[in-house]
């Protein structure tokens, strides 16, 4: 999906610089809209990364919870 967004971006800039004839113009748009893109994209799969992390870390620290909760329980005297 981003690949496909790129290149119509691309064809887009070609169409227009072949119009217009003015290169460095557009050349200055399509680099901050493509780099816009691309920080996004690369912006969400860094959070997915780190939110799927955290979730494991979650899930193993409330399985070591509950079991020295089991192994507290009531037969175990305090101290």
């Amino acid at each position: 999906m981003v690949l496909t967004g790129i290149i119509v971006i691309l064809v887009a800039f070609g169409a227009a610089v072949f119009a217009t004839k003015e290169f460095a113009t557009m050349f200055a748009g399509v680099c901050g809209v493509i780099g816009t893109i691309i920080g996004a994209y690369f912006g969400i799969q860094a959070g997915q990364s780190g939110k799927a992390r955290v979730e494991m870390e979650l899930t193993k620290a409330h399985e070591l919870a509950v079991r020295l909760a089991a192994y507290v329980g009531t037969s175990t005297p305090r101290r």
